[in-house]
């Protein structure tokens, strides 16, 4: 995860979004890609995060990339754990002992089901 927090509180996400495409592209610093997650700080216990999945693109929540953004402000002192991680799927919790330890917490709600016939991949082979 490459996690960067915005110049300034009014800065637009799509211009954030529109930089996190440029970095995952960057093939050199990253041959097998990267997430790339925007945070922005709301206050000692909370921060909002937009996270755009290499291969899928912005996602509504990242539980991984969660966590990378709390460890990052946690270390930086921006927060102090336990983090409310606010994406637009909804709210994590993260806890991290700024040692070994993170724990996740949080709701887990499908948002696709689908079928998928494995015989089609013949095709391709």
């Amino acid at each position: 995860h490459a996690v960067l927090e915005p110049l300034n509180k009014d800065q637009n996400w799509d211009d954030a979004i529109n930089l996190g495409k440029k970095i995952q592209a960057n093939k050199v610093d990253f041959p097998d890609g990267v997430n790339v997650g925007f945070m922005k700080i709301i206050d000692k216990n909370n921060l909002e995060l937009k996270v755009l999945e290499r291969g899928s693109g912005l996602t509504l929540a990242c539980g991984s990339g969660a966590c990378a953004a709390a460890a990052m402000a946690i270390l930086r002192k921006l927060v102090i754990s336990p983090v409310k991680v606010h994406m637009d799927g909804g709210i994590l919790i993260i806890e991290w002992d700024s040692l070994n330890t993170i724990i996740m917490s949080g709701p887990a709600e499908i948002v696709f089901e689908g079928e998928f016939d494995l015989s089609l991949l013949e095709k391709y082979e």
